[in-house]
């Protein structure tokens, strides 16, 4: 679409007779807005409401949300204390040549200097002058997550320190910075915000935003489905997010629950972009030792089958994420890891009206396009999918 300079060479379609051209430029200014334009574009999309076309209105109103999400008062903010954040750290978001470097002298200084533990520290140590440990959030595959007090802004936020084995291998660390530089500039409600990727006491962390929250997993309590306007809103949510990553050049690759965050107002959040990308080697989601990153009951086919990876991966991964909320239960969960990627590849789940035959109609076809074994059948990106869920009738 290229940059917000456009706008001016669009705006004109949105006065053309077909509607189909009309929808088209609303979603392309939508888009392109930035900080500057947000408020004028806003006010273009406002008459357009005007329109006796119910699917124009439709539009419309969903390209206001979405320059909402973007540029609203709370996002803004949050920009302001993002740049805060970012304010005097060792970044690591650097050139290949200077990671290169910085690993190489790791080894040197690991040898001579103890590196930091985060498993043993205690609640009020202070990391490198500046990051107050209250406590442990979490532990995964990739690294510690520790929710810390910023003393030179005075924020709490979010440190994810790699472990070890990751920070060691020096191609890993160079696709860490590839995939942050990206993730970074995603800015959106339906997004945790990542500030940047430090060096501390020898250690490497990822520094992000706190939400206090829980999972989605949360809100399918003893596999029990969830009420079907509210897998619809978050559906949409995970899908409005995703969209915008993916603009911004972002696949997330490992949509599951643990990733999907939400709060007790019902705000949801989607965290870890960038990790199962920086884990994977090229295009594929197979590592240098060929295990296959990301999580089985939410894998789609082709990651499974270690081929390449585009956005409709993504769009499998919210179709089981949508399964699952109006069934209770996954589609592929019997088995261990492997049984479970067989499965996905095979592609013979239930329909999710023999789990639950209240879901309706519509919603069972939407799900079962977006988990279509073969990726040219599901919904080619995120705003379709935004589209045939804003058209749902429930």
């Amino acid at each position: 679409l290229g940059g917000p300079k456009e706008i001016s060479k669009i705006v004109p379609l949105l006065k053309r007779p077909e509607r189909e051209v009309q929808i088209e430029a609303i979603k392309a200014i939508s888009h392109l807005a930035d900080e500057k334009r947000a408020e004028t574009v806003r006010s273009m999309l406002q008459k357009l409401k005007q329109s006796d076309d119910p699917t124009i209105i439709n539009n419309a109103d969903q390209a206001i949300k979405e320059i909402d999400a973007k540029f609203s008062a709370t996002v803004m903010a949050e920009n302001v204390r993002a740049e805060k954040m970012k304010e005097h750290t060792k970044t690591l978001l650097i050139d290949e040549a200077e990671i290169k470097k910085l690993v190489a002298a790791e080894g040197e200084e690991a040898q001579v200097e103890k590196v930091l533990d985060v498993s043993k520290l205690e609640i009020g140590t202070i990391i490198d002058g500046r990051y107050k440990y209250i406590e442990k959030i979490g532990k995964g595959a990739f690294g510690t997550v520790l929710l810390m007090h910023d003393q030179v802004v005075e924020e709490q936020l979010i440190l994810k320190f790699l472990n070890p084995n990751v920070s060691s291998d020096e191609e890993m660390m160079k696709r860490f910075v590839h995939e942050l530089r990206y993730s970074r500039m995603i800015t959106h409600k339906n997004v945790i915000r990542i500030y940047d990727f430090l060096h501390l006491q020898g250690a490497y962390a990822i520094s992000m935003e706190y939400f206090p929250s829980h999972t989605l997993s949360g809100e399918i309590p003893d596999n029990k489905p969830m009420d079907f306007k509210k897998a619809r809103g978050f559906s949409f949510d995970i899908a409005t997010g995703m969209s915008v990553a993916h603009q911004a050049g972002v696949i997330h690759r490992d949509l599951k629950p643990a990733n999907i965050l939400v709060n007790d107002a019902g705000l949801l959040k989607i965290v870890d972009f960038g990790v199962a990308a920086a884990a994977s080697s090229g295009d594929t989601q197979l590592t240098k030792t060929g295990y296959v990153i990301g999580s089985p009951k939410y894998m789609a086919p082709e990651q499974i089958l270690g081929k390449k990876v585009d956005e409709t991966a993504d769009i499998y991964s919210v179709g089981v994420l949508m399964y699952e909320m109006v069934t209770g239960i996954p589609p592929y969960s019997r088995g261990d890891h492997m049984s479970v990627m067989y499965q996905h590849v095979q592609g013979k789940a239930k329909r999710c009206q023999e789990v639950n035959p209240d879901v309706p109609d519509d919603y069972a076809v939407i799900i079962a396009k977006s988990m279509s074994v073969d990726k040219t059948k599901r919904y080619q990106s995120m705003d379709e999918l935004i589209d045939v869920l804003n058209a749902m009738q429930l």
